[in-house]
């Protein structure tokens, strides 16, 4: 399963891609997560990027920090000076429940939480 993305601020991505399981954490059984902090730049791209938390640490921060410098926001949305959060969980499938609580979005393998 792919790792999940819970977007805050409500500034929505116009391009996104979904960070890399790492092998390593994947054959593990490792599960955990990372909050992000950056801003934007002027043509949409994440900058300043900083981790707020991760659990466990060392682990994914690498692959949440890969996905979000590809990830695209609209031009202008908000200023340099304006911080986002983002989360990205990394579960294992096979829990009862993850699939109500997400919504697969076409062309994406992101789970946006829908509640």
């Amino acid at each position: 399963q792919a790792p999940t993305a819970t977007r805050e601020g409500g500034l929505a991505p116009l391009a996104t891609r979904a960070p890399a399981y790492p092998r390593a954490a994947r054959l593990q059984g490792v599960e955990g997560s990372v909050v992000l902090e950056f801003s934007l730049d002027s043509s949409g791209q994440p900058v300043g990027v900083s981790i707020l938390s991760a659990q466990p640490r060392g682990v994914f921060e690498r692959a949440a920090r890969d996905a979000i410098s590809a990830w695209r926001f609209p031009v202008g949305a908000v200023g340099p000076e304006h911080r986002l959060t983002q989360t990205f969980d990394f579960r294992l499938g096979g829990r009862d429940g993850d699939a109500e609580a997400c919504e697969q979005r076409t062309g994406s393998r992101l789970c946006w939480p829908t509640r």
